[in-house]
């Protein structure tokens, strides 16, 4: 998804929950593996936050409005980043460590359980679904499982998660075979 204007033009924002970083010393790298959003590492030194950019939303799926009280939500519940600033065409959040998982290492037993435990703990804490849940929208880091991006979680339906969630995977898989 492009950025209409340099990501560097948003980081008046990032000064705001960093004050004591120096524009001069601030590195922002975008990350590719975002759709609807443009998503960016800022960092200065050692320290890192998540720049996110709006993408449009004239799908009518979701108001950003409430993408961002979920994200609120969900981040109080455990699940996801905390959000540190929202403005009118982005937010900055909390940097959380890690790597997007493969396609191979999500059909492991081991994966596919561990995903089912924290999907259902997503389930029961938040009441629920995340409705987008892709390797992309997973970070592992170590021996933890994050999940990311809620802009699409609504009411809670257990079974359309987990189809949901397989589907996306079989998909990717599928089109990596061709």
């Amino acid at each position: 998804m492009p950025v209409l204007r340099p990501a560097s033009s948003f980081l008046k924002h990032v000064l705001q929950v960093r004050p004591t970083w120096r524009s001069r010393d601030v590195d922002i790298a975008e990350i590719t593996v975002a759709i609807s959003n443009s998503v960016f590492r800022v960092s200065c030194g050692k320290e890192k936050v998540l720049l996110r950019i709006y993408g449009p939303t004239a799908h009518g799926i979701f108001r950003r409005d409430d993408e961002v009280r979920r994200a609120r939500y969900v981040a109080g519940c455990g699940f996801g980043p905390q959000v540190l600033l929202n403005f009118d065409e982005g937010r900055v959040e909390e940097w959380l460590e890690g790597r997007a998982p493969s396609h191979e290492e999500i059909r492991s037993d081991e994966a596919i359980e561990r995903i089912a435990r924290k999907l259902r703990s997503f389930h029961d804490r938040t009441g629920l679904n995340h409705n987008d849940l892709h390797h992309n929208n997973m970070l592992i880091s170590g021996g933890d499982l994050q999940f990311l991006d809620f802009e699409y979680s609504g009411d809670l339906d257990p079974a359309y998660d987990i189809a949901n969630h397989f589907n996306a995977t079989a998909q990717a898989l599928q089109n990596s075979s061709h």
